[in-house]
């Protein structure tokens, strides 16, 4: 590091005769000042420090197409509030979004990523056959509604205690504004673990239950605890007293009901149940008694069609 005086030369991967850089050089920047300590370490992770303190106000609904990338400056949806569709990747580089009461919908038709340490956001939907990826490292905030139609997916490591997946809260972290999985091994470690939950939709292979389905993914499987949380919206005409759990036994192409100790609570949007020694893991549904047997039934029904 240095400064460069007008009329200064400035050479590129070589310090002189003997002492040319054995690579290459990839994405080379020019600032006109000091970078900050914090600036150079998001430089090390990827992230651009900020170069414009330029604000950016919506003067109607956005529609990106692709990825909406936030390197610097402020991007303000206005005092109109308006709504953000965004068919690719959210990336927050160094800039900064002022949510208002506006809405941003994720309505892509592959995985889209959040890609950000953190970012509060007002109203957010995930449109059905959209999963949003939040990664292992992005802090998600909703002020307002949350409304997942597609998948919410987030990576942690569960090891040695109880590690909450996709509990995403309002932008002061006093208000829950959406709820995913829990999941304790106790003093077991898991290693970094994927959770996916599906909202307001069965999972495929079945025909009840709950509309929500969830899928958990250890490095290491252990038997853990787990929680898993759903909506008054999604409950679907169950008895919440006497929900169950059940995972996918693909083997056999049935539903096999988890036999630990349980335990139900919660209200409104921050339903559960929980259940301990979970040790298999494909596909989790909730559903009230027999959801094995009915879906076995259901397989030997004939089909009947009308000509």
């Amino acid at each position: 590091s240095g400064t460069v005086g007008t009329g200064d030369g400035i050479t590129l991967s070589s310090g002189g005769t003997n002492e040319a850089l054995d690579g290459s050089l990839d994405d080379v920047r020019i600032y006109s000042r000091a970078l900050s300590a914090d600036e150079i370490a998001s430089l090390a992770a990827g992230k651009h420090p900020e170069t414009s303190i330029a604000t950016t106000t919506l003067g109607a609904t956005l529609d990106v197409h692709g990825d909406l990338i936030l390197n610097s400056g402020t991007l303000d949806v206005s005092a109109d509030s308006y709504t953000i569709k965004v068919g690719g990747d959210v990336i927050r580089n160094g800039g900064l979004f002022t949510a208002r009461s506006g809405s941003v919908t994720f309505d892509g038709a592959t995985t889209q990523r959040l890609d950000t340490d953190t970012i509060t956001l007002h109203d957010l939907t995930v449109n059905t056959g959209t999963m949003l990826d939040l990664g292992s490292a992005t802090a998600l905030h909703a002020d307002g509604a949350l409304a997942n139609n597609g998948a919410l997916k987030q990576s942690k490591v569960a090891d040695g205690t109880k590690t909450a997946f996709l509990q995403i809260t309002d932008g002061s972290g006093a208000q829950d504004s959406y709820l995913g999985v829990e999941i304790d091994p106790g003093s077991g470690h898991m290693g970094s673990t994927a959770v996916t939950v599906w909202g307001n939709q069965l999972c495929p292979s079945a025909r009840g239950g709950v509309l929500r389905c969830f899928e958990l993914a250890p490095t290491t499987p252990q038997a853990a605890t787990v929680r898993f949380y759903y909506t008054e919206a999604e409950r679907n005409g169950q008895d919440s007293a006497t929900l169950e759990v059940y995972h996918s036994n693909e083997a056999d192409k049935k539903w096999d009901k988890e036999a630990g100790l349980y335990e139900r609570g919660g209200c409104g949007d921050a339903q559960y149940v929980q259940v301990t020694g979970v040790d298999e893991y494909s596909p989790f549904a909730l559903s009230e008694s027999h959801l094995h047997e009915w879906l076995r039934y259901w397989r030997y029904l004939p089909i009947v069609s009308k000509r």
